[in-house]
């Protein structure tokens, strides 16, 4: 005995399947296929997965090569019926124009089919692998994917970050970059048609693909409301890979805000949907900025590919600054401009009467230190002014000299406080080159001309009033992406301590920075890529430039180690699984994707 939800064999007389859990005596709708139907002669069809607008996807095996298949059949709710266990076929509706929308969408379907069988191995899109005519109706035959949709991923897991996202989604972006080529637009793209499985993501569901260019109004009936753009809500809208890239943005959206958007209709006339940063969502600008243009409501203000908005995205982490869900000072402003939905941020001069910082403790006693030795002198000299001259100097200068001296050790134990001792000190060996440019990206150390040597104050915002995060000490490792500078100060990044995922960021005054030359970097070992062992590094192509996870297996689902900065030295032993190689470095040993690894 078979399960007719999961294939495997059961033996007899079971009433839940010791695999899947399933009920087996459930009843089988009217109108659906019944279970242990032989399509093709060749395709055994169980219960069914699935069932949408355009078509219900059943669970099945593949009795030649004894394989787990699923068989998507062209059913357009409202326009056929079936008769249950009394035939198989599929009896059209008595309607001329449902007759005719059924028997063109059953050409369009085959003719898809067809189509997306050329994608067969592509890592984000389902494989094709049979197709045929049957029972007055068409049969795509896919893979079966073992895993769980996007949607029920985001609902067991909670919200990802953009970093994460652009991640996970790549590969479907990829797939859907020559999806387009072909002229084939998805239309139907939400995290329910996402699957998540161990050997990656991809696309499912393409019931309501049609040609790029083809008649608009066919299979024009169905959507996804909040992930649709408004020109699939028109008969004659005119629909295109712009489309996609709306669905897709969509998608992303709800998976880095956990908010479905609002339907595009809506927001033709009452556009009230929030950017994320507004949502407590700590993102790039240039990436929210790329989003929302994705989420253009007018097909024409919309990023017109998804090879163009993966390029933005990749791209957005070397020219923005970046949004944190709590406000960073007092002076910063967040607005929106209409004409465009971009999100700008604005510097807005410091409000009146704000509170002076206050005289702290050591000021105070320096003072009353300094009077007192006054007034001793002056004791002094009345006493016996000429012999007590030369003495009077000597106190004096003294004292300034105890009191400078008590300064600037108690700054440099306070500076050593703070930096902590697990900084990136620069080796001898690996000296700073001579000063660049601040434009220049790249890595930076913190100059040894810093005041009294005590390092570089890191503040939340281009500002001396600005919030202090930390003190850097001389010599410490930063990480500077080329983002704009503002009065004197450089957006940087730097290591906290020796833990690789603890990646923090701020502004510093940029005159205390010194470029990192790239000799600084080790040496290459080995020449091929990625899987010959030896010495190499952390590239400066990783998502928003923070860094590549670590995991504990060559899977995306796998333990998350940390994370490795840019430039992190690492040594490749040789090992790659799919898209990861296994490197070791001074915080372990682990996968991560081959594609950061440079050598």
């Amino acid at each position: 005995m078979i399960c007719i939800f999961c294939m495997r064999d059961i033996g007899s007389g079971a009433r839940f399947c010791p695999f899947c859990g399933k009920d087996l005596t459930v009843p089988i709708p009217q109108h659906h296929l019944p279970p242990g139907t032989l399509l093709h002669q060749r395709y055994w069809v169980g219960a069914a997965l699935g069932e949408g607008g355009f078509g219900i996807t059943y669970a099945g095996l593949d009795t030649s090569l004894n394989l787990r298949v699923a068989i998507k059949e062209f059913f357009p709710s409202g326009f056929v019926t079936r008769l249950g266990t009394a035939s198989p076929n599929v009896t059209e509706i008595s309607d001329s124009e449902k007759t005719a929308f059924f028997k063109k969408g059953r050409m369009s379907f085959m003719r898809e089919a067809r189509a997306l069988a050329q994608f067969a191995g592509s890592r984000g899109i389902v494989d094709v692998r049979d197709f045929f005519e049957e029972n007055n109706t068409a049969y795509i035959v896919m893979e079966y994917l073992d895993g769980v949709t996007l949607k029920q991923y985001l609902k067991e897991h909670g919200r990802l970050t953009p970093g994460e996202t652009l991640e996970l989604l790549s590969p479907v972006m990829e797939s859907l970059v020559q999806l387009h080529r072909s002229n084939l637009i998805h239309r139907d793209i939400s995290p329910d048609n996402i699957m998540i499985t161990d050997n990656g993501v991809k696309l499912l569901d393409f019931g309501a693909a049609r040609n790029i260019g083809g008649d608009q109004k066919s299979l024009s009936v169905m959507l996804k409301p909040g992930y649709a753009p408004e020109e699939q809500y028109r008969s004659k809208g005119v629909q295109g890979p712009w489309t996609d890239v709306y669905a897709l943005c969509a998608t992303i959206y709800h998976c880095i805000t956990g908010v479905r958007p609002d339907e595009s209709p809506d927001r033709m006339h009452n556009d009230s949907l929030q950017p994320p940063s507004m949502l407590g969502v700590c993102i790039d600008r240039s990436f929210e900025y790329t989003l929302l243009r994705g989420l253009a409501v007018q097909a024409e203000y919309r990023i017109q590919s998804v090879e163009a908005l993966m390029n933005d995205l990749m791209r957005s982490g070397d020219r923005t600054e970046y949004y944190t869900p709590d406000p960073v000072s007092a002076v910063t402003e967040l607005y929106t401009d209409n004409t465009d939905n971009r999100i700008i941020r604005e510097e807005m001069p410091p409000p009146q009467g704000s509170p002076k910082k206050p005289i702290s403790q050591k000021v105070i006693i320096c003072i009353l230190s300094l009077v007192t030795v006054c007034l001793g002198v002056m004791l002094l000299l009345i006493l016996n002014r000429d012999s007590l001259q030369t003495s009077d100097n000597t106190v004096r200068n003294s004292a300034i000299a105890d009191a400078g001296t008590e300064e600037n050790t108690a700054a440099a134990a306070s500076q050593t406080a703070e930096a902590g001792s697990d900084s990136l000190a620069v080796t001898e060996d690996a000296a700073p080159s001579e000063d660049l440019p601040i434009s220049q990206k790249g890595l930076y150390v913190v100059s040894d001309n810093t005041p009294a040597h005590a390092g570089v104050v890191v503040r939340s915002s281009a500002s001396s009033s600005a919030e202090k995060l930390a003190t850097l000490a001389e010599g410490t490792v930063v990480y500077y992406d080329g983002g704009t500078t503002k009065n004197g100060y450089a957006p940087i990044r730097w290591q906290s301590g020796s833990d690789a995922s603890n990646v923090s960021s701020g502004w510093v005054m940029y005159r205390f920075l010194v470029y990192y030359a790239d000799g600084s970097l080790p040496e290459p070992t080995g020449s091929a890529y990625p899987n010959d062992a030896g010495t190499a590094y952390i590239g400066y192509n990783t998502p928003d430039h923070f860094g590549v996870r670590m995991r504990s297996e060559p899977s995306y689902y796998s333990d998350d180690l940390g994370v490795l900065p840019e430039g992190t030295p690492v040594t490749v032993l040789g090992n790659v699984s799919g898209e990861y190689t296994l490197i070791s470095c001074a915080y372990g040993t682990g996968w991560i994707l081959s594609q950061y690894i440079e050598y």
